[in-house]
């Protein structure tokens, strides 16, 4: 697949798949999209709550705190700019790009830990088969696991059909071959001894923000932040926050409604149901002309 640095390119364009990725849908505009959507966004950025219990984690409600992407049109637009900036790319920098696309695709739809998903090398992704042509299929096993750095447990490695989608077109678009001792996500740096190394999740995660911002989302953001996403949106698809907190290796399904957002969702959604105490006059009333 041969691109150019100048060559404006939509996601759906790009991705002439049937996975979720790219639906049948008009060309998407990032402009449009952010001259549509970048006030609206800033109005749902609830005020964080001051916790006055001195037995509270110091950290909540504060900027170290990370947030889902919840809105469909957020993810869509993310996609959008990581592809968009990977395509104008110079020669050089244009795999590395891809890479960081690709890294946003796969964590939104496997939900593990950034440091485990750049962690991956491509024997946990395929079975090479051969390179002239380059012929592999994608390890869809049950015994295809890792071991997560955090806790020690083992955690699953499930490519579903945009991640399949995705893992085809980043190596068409690049070029590679993949070998099954290299990384899928390798720093642009080698270590002291010159072997290859993955990406820091400081640095992508700073990629993540950036995008973020690029495409005007408000919230505080990192490479967690995808994680999140993929629980909130297996919850928000099953309603089985058991099969969440599975997933994600959690320990209790309350630990798991806060780190997907429900909670709040939950506690928002009670406030508007306690009714009205002010008087009638209060309220708004449609104004007839």
């Amino acid at each position: 697949m041969q691109l150019f640095p100048n060559q404006q390119m939509s996601a759906c364009s790009i991705l002439q798949t049937k996975s979720h990725i790219c639906k049948d849908r008009p060309t998407f505009s990032l402009d449009q999209f952010l001259a549509d959507h970048r006030k609206p966004l800033e109005l749902v950025v609830a005020t964080k709550p001051v916790l006055t219990n001195g037995k509270h984690n110091s950290n909540r409600g504060k900027k170290t705190e990370v947030f889902p992407f919840k809105d469909p049109a957020q993810i869509e637009a993310l996609h959008q700019y990581l592809l968009n900036r990977a395509a104008n790319a110079a020669p050089r920098y244009r795999n590395a790009f891809y890479r960081d696309w690709l890294f946003f695709t796969l964590s939104l739809n496997m939900g593990r830990r950034g440091c485990d998903t750049l962690s991956l090398k491509w024997s946990q992704v395929l079975e090479l088969k051969s390179t002239s042509p380059l012929v592999y299929e994608i390890i869809g096993t049950d015994y295809n696991r890792l071991t997560e750095r955090k806790t020690g447990k083992s955690a699953l490695l499930v490519y579903n059909e945009d991640a399949r989608a995705a893992i085809r077109f980043y190596l068409d678009a690049t070029g590679i071959i993949p070998q099954p001792d290299d990384y899928v996500f390798p720093s642009t740096k080698h270590a002291a001894n010159g072997s290859q190394q993955p990406v820091d999740p400081d640095n992508m995660g700073k990629t993540i923000k950036a995008a973020a911002k690029a495409c005007g989302i408000p919230f505080n953001v990192c490479t967690h932040s995808l994680r999140k996403t993929f629980g909130y949106r297996l919850y928000k698809n099953t309603g089985d926050i058991a099969l969440v907190q599975y997933v994600l290796n959690h320990s209790s399904t309350a630990m798991t409604l806060r780190y997907i957002g429900i909670d709040c969702e939950t506690i928002t959604e009670a406030h508007q149901h306690l009714g009205n105490t002010l008087p009638e006059s209060f309220y708004l009333k449609e104004v007839i002309a």
